[in-house]
Parts: C-alpha cells; sequence; structure tokens
C-alpha cells in the first residue's frame, strides 16, 4: 500500500466500506410474494426480518393463494404498507404488473373484456405431389376447427436440390377449392400450404382465461392502461422507494401458468388436443400491417418460413 497514490488509498477504503455494509442497491431483492391473507402485522414482521437479514428490498409480487383481489382497494393498501415500511428502513420497492405470470392479462380479466385482444399464432399444415402421382389429384380436404381461420391455401413449385425441398415464388392461390379436389397443371412436383390463423387455447391464464397479443399495439396499450394507472396513487415513492415495475417473461407464442407452449397448436377449447402442422408467431391484421410497412403481400411468401426459396 506505500506505493499507492492517497486518492486511490481513499477509494480504496470506501469500497471496502461499502462491501462491509452496501447500500440498498447492492444487497439481494428478491420476489417476496404476497398471497394468503395480508395481514399488516405479518407483513411488517417479514420486512423487518429480511431487513435484518441483510436485504435490500423486494418485488411485490402478487402470487396465486392471495385471499384479496389483484388491484383491489385492499391490494392497493398493502402495496403502499409494505412500500412504507421499506421506506423506513431504507429499503427499495419494485412493483410487478401482473396477477401470477406472465405480464399480459391482469389474471385473465383483460382478455376476457376484450376478446379482440387474444394472442393468435400461424398454423401450417402441408401436402405433397409429386410428379410420379402423374395427373392424379390433390384432395384439399383439411380440418376446420373453432377459432382457426383459413388466411391461404398455397400450392408451390418444389424442386428437391442435395435432399432439400426448394420452393418457386409466385404460388397459386387455390383457397377458393378447399374441401375439393386439385390438380396440378404442370408436371412439377408441388409442396401444398394450408395457412390458418388461430387463436391461443382459453382456460390458459391462472385466471382461466386468454393470453395477450403481444404483437398487436392496441392491445400492449390496453394492458398498460390497465396494469399501471392502478399505480399511480403510489407516485410519491417514485425513484426513491420505488425504483420501478417488474415485467415477467411477455412473448410472442405462448403459454402462461403451468401449460408453457401447450398453449400452442391446440383446440382452443381443449389444451390437451394436438393440431396438425407447424406454427409461427402472427397477430391479427398481420397480412395488413406487413403489406403496409413492407410494399408488398406477406401470405404469398409464407412458405418460405418452412423452406429455402429455388429463386433466392
Amino acid at each position: 500500500m506505500n506505493n499507492v497514490k492517497p486518492e486511490a488509498r481513499m477509494d480504496f477504503n470506501l469500497l471496502k466500506r461499502e462491501f462491509m455494509n452496501p447500500q440498498a442497491a447492492y444487497r439481494p431483492q428478491p420476489f417476496w410474494f404476497l398471497n394468503h391473507e395480508l395481514e399488516k402485522a405479518e407483513l411488517e414482521s417479514q420486512i423487518q426480518a429480511m431487513f435484518e437479514a441483510g436485504v435490500g428490498g423486494v418485488v411485490l409480487h402478487a402470487r396465486h393463494g392471495m385471499q384479496i383481489p389483484y388491484l383491489s382497494p385492499a391490494f392497493m393498501e398493502v402495496l403502499e404498507f409494505c412500500t412504507m415500511e421499506c421506506e423506513k428502513r431504507n429499503m427499495v420497492v419494485w412493483l410487478y404488473d401482473e396477477d401470477n405470470w406472465p405480464s399480459g392479462t391482469l389474471g385473465g380479466k383483460l382478455t376476457r373484456q376484450h376478446p379482440e385482444y387474444r394472442m393468435h399464432y400461424l398454423r401450417v399444415e402441408e401436402k405433397r405431389h409429386s410428379r410420379a402421382a402423374d395427373s392424379e389429384a390433390i384432395r384439399l380436404d383439411f380440418a376446420c376447427h373453432d377459432h382457426n381461420e383459413l388466411i391461404a391455401i398455397l400450392a408451390y413449385r418444389a424442386t428437391r436440390s442435395d435432399e432439400e425441398w426448394l420452393l418457386h415464388d409466385d404460388p397459386e392461390d387455390i383457397t377458393h377449392l378447399w374441401g375439393r379436389d386439385w390438380t396440378p397443371t404442370t408436371e412439377d412436383a408441388y409442396i401444398v400450404l394450408a395457412c390458418w390463423s388461430c387463436e391461443i387455447a382459453e382456460g390458459i391464464t391462472f385466471a382461466q382465461g386468454y393470453y395477450l397479443d403481444t404483437l398487436n399495439p392496441e392491445a400492449v396499450q390496453t394492458f398498460i392502461q390497465m396494469a399501471y394507472e392502478p399505480f399511480l396513487p403510489l407516485q410519491k415513492y417514485y425513484g426513491s422507494t420505488i425504483q420501478g415495475v417488474f415485467t415477467d417473461e411477455p412473448g410472442l407464442m405462448i403459454h402462461d401458468g403451468f401449460f408453457g407452449v401447450e398453449a400452442i397448436r391446440t383446440a382452443v377449447n381443449d389444451v390437451g388436443a394436438t393440431l396438425p402442422g407447424m406454427v409461427f408467431a402472427w397477430t391479427f391484421g398481420m397480412r395488413e400491417r406487413f403489406q403496409e410497412e413492407n410494399g408488398y403481400d406477406l401470405v404469398p411468401r409464407l412458405g418460405a418460413l418452412l423452406y429455402g426459396m429455388a429463386d433466392g
């Protein structure tokens, strides 16, 4: 230490003191599950126990088992009480924007009020027609399921190259033949894709609701309004005790509660029913929004989600 400059030695001593007694920002700030009856005496006791153990703050997380409704006056009273008790101890607070997880539904309340904001996904089924089949027809007997909307049935000319099928641009739109036979007019091999816009299965969220269409700006703005405006009575703590709001695991193709990705590719009324095909992220009005932003139609190019394109 004799060769260390005095100002560096002071910085080291300050760092040492901070390490021995760090600020709240450098201490654990765990998720604190708010469940059961949320009695103030018990809440204060647990906050004190965490403080004595060196915890620097908490995430106030509404968790299943809670006996009062999420965002109700009683719940907001609990949030303010916990924030005040943390403030007394120089502990910090993070709010949490959902009832359980993932963020986006207010425990299913939002999508029950606004069914138009339920998550959608793209499901693509396939049939193949080889040149060896000559003039044999393909039956376009793709089954329709509740809350599945047919976008298009597309017949792509296909070329096999190094064990890989490649699709050609400009597929033939044969949607009007759904349920009937289609016979190719050329000797090429064909891959026929039926593309569906599907709603997420119900009964997936903790409150038996639907997950949110997180690709829909209107849906997300509605969630922000419904989830964040109730926190305004706590505004006086913003930037001091309250550090921010934690958002938990929003996604493009999920899920909720205990079911995970089983909510995808399933009948809307039966989580255990698996529908055929491959699935991709999708949203309400996707085709129109893509056309507006990119200047061309997305749908004839959906085959590129599954295959390489022979035309580049």
